[in-house]
């Protein structure tokens, strides 16, 4: 898997299927997580974020849609290697492994590439 975040947002499958995210909202909470990495972001402060002109339970609800439109992207059987965790105040991606050899980066020498 390729994910690319300089310029405009980017995800390539395994088997080099490009991937696309429902709404821009959704592929810039996608960006975030990626960036976040395991330390995760706070529901209420990304919710905030995104959907400023929203009420706080309308912004909720539009989170809670985006993370099902990226679950559906990345399903937890298949070949796709991430996965999104969460918690009542956190949520965070997962790196699933599929091989002893794959790995999932958000950081070092190249912190806007992502590769499993």
């Amino acid at each position: 898997m390729h994910i690319r975040l300089l310029g405009s947002i980017e995800v390539v499958s395994a088997g080099g299927q490009p991937l696309h995210f429902a709404t821009r909202k959704t592929s810039l909470l996608f960006a975030a997580l990626v960036l976040a990495g395991p330390k995760g972001l706070r529901r209420d402060r990304v919710a905030a974020m995104l959907w400023a002109g929203s009420g706080e339970q309308q912004a909720r609800n539009s989170l809670r849609q985006a993370l099902v439109d990226i679950r559906r992207l990345f399903p937890s059987t298949g070949d796709e290697a991430i996965r999104i965790e969460g918690n009542a105040d956190t949520i965070w991606l997962a790196h699933l492994p599929t091989r002893p050899t794959s790995g999932f980066s958000t950081g070092g020498a190249r912190p806007m590439t992502a590769r499993a």
